[in-house]
């Protein structure tokens, strides 16, 4: 009798092991699948960070290539402004020139014009000395 009882003392103390093995099995299990959760949760934060970091740095490219566009457009556009004005101030100085070219054969032609006005008046006078002369060579041979 204490042979069956000692028996089923250590049936009840093996089904106890058991039980608490399989207890800690159980737990075992439950904890690697939690690890394996988070180890999941923590790859699928990581690809997230990564990617996020990766259209961060897109973003930054995208706005990058912007500013070097606009800054490109306003050096082209700042060019362009120069060229004409350049334009411009040759112009002006090419009709400025123009100008004076004009000015100054009118200026010629107005001293060209004083010289043939005085070579005739010169030439006048001459004319009427020689008259007077002649006259005065007549007038001696008449009262000659």
């Amino acid at each position: 009798m204490i042979t069956e009882e000692k028996r089923r003392q250590e049936e009840k103390e093996a089904e106890e092991r058991k039980m608490i093995r399989e207890e800690k099995r159980r737990q075992e299990e439950k904890e690697a699948e939690e690890r394996k959760m988070i180890t999941e949760e923590k790859r699928r934060q990581e690809e997230k960070e990564a990617e996020e970091r990766k259209m961060i740095r897109e973003e930054k490219r995208r706005q990058e290539e912007k500013e070097g566009e606009e800054r490109k457009m306003i050096r082209e556009e700042k060019r362009r402004q120069e060229e004409k004005e350049a334009e411009e101030r040759n112009m002006i100085t090419e009709e400025k020139r123009r100008q004076e070219e004009k000015e100054a054969e009118e200026r010629k032609m107005i001293r060209e014009e004083k010289r043939r006005q005085e070579e005739k008046e010169a030439e006048e006078r001459k004319m009427i000395t020689e008259e007077k002369e002649d006259r005065k060579k007549k007038r001696q041979k008449k009262e000659k």
